[in-house]
């Protein structure tokens, strides 16, 4: 469970870096918010499909406690689930930093 946690809030602070850095994001922005900004502002371009995935992913790790525990976690992760997210996630930060890297590059 910590490490779909611990994934899914990687890519949200990664994310929300980038957009403080380049387009004048918010502390308390959530990862909608930050990836809106750095679509709006032409930074990620791509289907709005790709993105909707990660929204829904960041909406799985908030439900049944994985997140936000308020009681006992309702979903049984097993080490599939686990690696999953930590690859998608970790796949997802390599784009950004390949994406600011290029926008320096300029």
């Amino acid at each position: 469970v910590s490490v779909i946690k611990e994934s899914i809030d990687a890519v949200e602070v990664a994310t929300r870096k980038v957009s403080i850095e380049l387009f004048n994001g918010k502390v308390k922005d959530t990862l909608g918010k930050s990836i809106n900004n750095l679509v709006d502002n032409d930074f990620i371009e791509t289907h709005p499909a790709y993105l909707e995935a990660m929204s829904k992913l960041y909406g799985y790790a908030s439900d049944g406690g994985i997140r936000h525990p308020k009681t006992e976690i309702k979903h049984k992760i097993d080490l599939a689930e686990a690696t999953f997210m930590l690859e998608i996630c970790s796949a997802f930060i390599s784009m950004l930093k390949a994406k600011l890297a290029d926008w320096r590059n300029r």
